[in-house]
């Protein structure tokens, strides 16, 4: 359907805030990936998640009224979770490569950020963490980032110091997150069990406050999207 023929249903809530009405977007959606990534499937086991995703990014507050995230905001980053193959990182890629309103964001995996500070020590993560925020002109500029697959990093070791590097860049973010705004995106093959293990009670309390849960599939079975 044309763009400028969606039809809008009354459950598809927009604002004067949207850019787009919900059907347009997932025209977009559609067309941009029929266009850009030939074989990816939008069924059952994606669709709910990509329409959360194309509500948020969109900055549409009907995101927050969401009923399958717990306390949906905004204001917070997305946590995507899901098996591997799942398609996680693909679709987040789609969306920031789709240029919608939501302030756009860097992608770095977890393990090149774990090799930079075994090759650099603090000076290779401070950018990630502490230093995510540069106050220039008496304002603060953000450094959004999306960290890909975290929990396939390991602890590392430089110079003797041993690190957990995405617990301390978490940590930081949430700092920064709290007192400016500061955006965190997540993928992971972990569950929120795993998670606590990984990175500690402490780590997860915070990872609550700063993003949004979602998981995509999350059956054993479920498609390898890896396209």
């Amino acid at each position: 359907m044309p763009r400028n023929q969606a039809i809008q249903t009354p459950d598809e809530k927009t604002s004067i805030f949207s850019r787009y009405s919900l059907n347009e977007l997932k025209w977009y959606f559609h067309n941009y990936v029929n266009k850009y990534h030939e074989g990816y499937e939008i069924d059952d086991e994606n669709k709910e998640v990509i329409t959360a995703l194309l509500l948020y990014w969109s900055q549409n507050p009907a995101f927050e009224s969401l009923p399958q995230i717990k306390a949906p905001s905004l204001k917070k980053g997305i946590l995507l979770a899901g098996n591997v193959g799942s398609g996680k990182s693909l679709l987040l890629r789609i969306l920031k490569d789709m240029g919608l309103p939501s302030p756009s964001f860097q992608i770095k995996s977890c393990r090149e950020v774990a090799n930079a500070f075994l090759s650099e020590g603090f000076n290779g993560i401070r950018g990630y963490g502490s230093d995510s925020i540069q106050i220039r002109f008496g304002r603060p500029v953000k450094r959004h980032v999306l960290f890909d697959d975290l929990g396939a990093e390991s602890s590392v070791v430089h110079y003797g110091n041993k690190l957990n590097v995405m617990q301390e860049i978490l940590l930081e973010r949430y700092n920064h997150f709290v007192r400016f705004g500061l955006m965190t995106h997540l993928t992971t093959n972990l569950n929120r069990a795993e998670l606590e293990q990984t990175y500690g009670h402490r780590v997860m309390s915070r990872m609550h406050e700063m993003f949004n849960f979602l998981t995509l599939g999350g059956k054993k079975q479920s498609k390898d999207r890896r396209i």
